[in-house]
């Protein structure tokens, strides 16, 4: 019989520590649970699995271990689409200072819930081929904003060096979750129609499948179809957003005075209002009466 342990390197180097400093640790004895591997998925389920069930995990590994939840496996499969895998960090609900990792798999779930418009509870009403194209229009957001986003955000997510991640984190605002969500907010404006007809295709099956069974009918042809993925171009001006920490356009919206960013709920909202006047679209309602209010109408 053949087993493999696997170890992560802080983790091996924090035992060596230990028993360096207190020897006897050695001696102890603790229950080890072992299962037979059926690949690296399932391993990987188990492991979300006693997790969930027992101690909780954090949101990071339940995000990237947790297959049978569809909206946590749409997120992993964009990013590994958008080829981003290696720049964001599974561990932590954001990157170390001193981290190469550019962001927190969580705040990219949290963008994916806005530029998409769902979650892990509507996410139950989409067919596979629906998921399908939900986790292509995600994959294609990462890697244009990505592309685009000015401050060297390419060459810092694919070269994964520390020194280029934490001098864009301390300058800019680029690398940072409340960025992101501002981007996505304002990306979920640019792909309205793209919702409309989701929207739409889902209220009609929904309807028509209320229809079929009192009606004792088995099939019938929906008058709409799912959308196809949407193209990004009304996101066209992203490459000119500033992204200078001390920025004027940002500063009351995502940065505070100190320097440090902000990403609670109507900052993000105050920085998305920028980001659509910046992009040429139409700020909500709600983002346009947030902005009146803590900045006045002089800026419309």
């Amino acid at each position: 019989m053949q087993i493999i342990w696997g170890i992560k390197i802080h983790r091996q180097g924090g035992i060596e520590e230990a028993l360096k400093r207190r020897p006897q640790l050695k001696d102890n004895m603790c229950t080890v649970v072992l299962f037979y591997d059926q690949g690296l998925e399932r391993s990987q389920q188990i492991f979300a699995d006693i997790n969930t069930n027992g101690v909780k995990p954090s949101k990071a590994l339940s995000i990237l271990f947790d297959r049978k939840n569809r909206f946590n496996a749409l997120v992993i499969d964009a990013i590994k689409m958008a080829n981003i895998h290696d720049a964001i960090d599974y561990e932590r609900a954001a990157p170390a200072k001193s981290s190469p990792k550019v962001w927190g798999v969580t705040a990219v779930k949290k963008a994916a819930e806005v530029v998409l418009g769902i979650n892990e509870r509507s996410i139950v009403e989409y067919e596979e081929n629906d998921i399908d194209v939900l986790t292509k229009l995600f994959a294609n957001w990462l890697m244009y904003i990505v592309d685009h986003i000015p401050g060297d955000l390419a060459k810092i997510v694919h070269s994964q060096e520390a020194e280029l991640t934490i001098a864009a984190r301390e300058n800019c605002i680029n690398t940072h979750a409340a960025f992101l969500y501002v981007l996505a907010h304002a990306s979920r404006i640019a792909i309205s129609d793209f919702h409309e007809q989701r929207l739409h295709y889902l209220d009609e099956r929904g309807n028509l499948a209320l229809y079929l069974a009192r009606k004792g009918i088995k099939t019938i042809e929906l008058s709409s179809s799912f959308p196809d993925v949407p193209v990004l171009d009304a996101l066209g001006e992203i490459a000119s957003l500033p992204v200078s920490k001390t920025d004027q356009s940002w500063m009351g919206r995502i940065v505070n005075p100190d320097g440090t960013m902000n990403p609670n709920v109507n900052n993000v909202k105050l920085g998305a209002w920028f980001a659509c006047q910046h992009l040429g679209l139409s700020a909500s309602d709600e983002m346009t009466q947030l902005n009146n209010q803590v900045f006045g109408e002089l800026l419309q």
